[in-house]
């Protein structure tokens, strides 16, 4: 099986294609130019310009982590553009090259992200707990409606085109080091006393992920 991981240079991209390749599978991906120099099997390519619809040929499934990881890393208005932008350039290319499945990294902010002008820490506050699939959208944020609106378009996709795909809501990820810089800077008493926080150790996503 050939596999293509968007986002490939990134903390979760890094990890799942070593974890695919150990599997025995053949894995490349693709990252922004600045971030993929000297990285293997990784070619640079700014995902907001339209692919040529060859882009994934040959490749049976395609694991889509580019885009704006959170709400905190550009202007909102900019986040929203990007991703919106990566997601469909991604998804057209995918549908043009025949691809089998798409794998796609959304976030558990689709369920309640905090609004624009919150401080960057809010909590999320979800009607009840533990979250699954019943529970209503709410994207508060451009972040969060850039998610909500790709995984409309992949229902339609998969609706439509009969090409499996696969929804992964990821709440905070974080890896060595990343840990503690996360509770340093979260607000006292948020982590016992709701609301909650929701976060994942990277190992766990790449089981999600590689199982797909």
């Amino acid at each position: 099986m050939k596999i293509f991981v968007t986002g490939a240079a990134g903390l979760i991209g890094r990890k799942t294609s070593c974890a695919l390749r150990r599997r025995g599978w053949t894995v490349y991906g693709c990252d922004l130019p600045a971030h993929s120099e000297k990285l293997k099997n990784i070619v640079g390519c700014d995902l907001r310009e339209a692919l040529p619809d060859n882009f994934f040929n040959d490749y049976d499934v395609v694991v889509h982590l580019a885009g704006h990881p959170n709400a905190g890393t550009a202007p909102q208005d900019q986040i929203f553009k990007d991703n919106t932008a990566i997601n469909e350039n991604v998804f057209t290319s995918a549908l043009a090259s025949g691809v089998r499945k798409i794998v796609f990294a959304s976030s558990v902010q689709v369920f309640n992200g905090w609004e624009n002008n919150a401080p960057r820490f809010r909590p999320s506050s979800p009607c009840y707990l533990p979250l699954d699939g019943n529970l209503p959208a709410n994207a508060a944020n451009a972040y969060s409606r850039s998610k909500l609106i790709a995984e409309q378009r992949l229902q339609t996709i998969c609706e439509q085109r009969a090409i499996d795909v696969v929804v992964l809501r990821f709440p905070w990820v974080f890896g060595s080091g990343k840990f503690f810089h996360f509770f340093f800077f979260a607000p006292a008493g948020k982590m016992r006393h709701g609301p909650y926080f929701g976060f994942a150790w990277v190992q766990e996503v790449l089981s999600w992920l590689v199982s797909r």
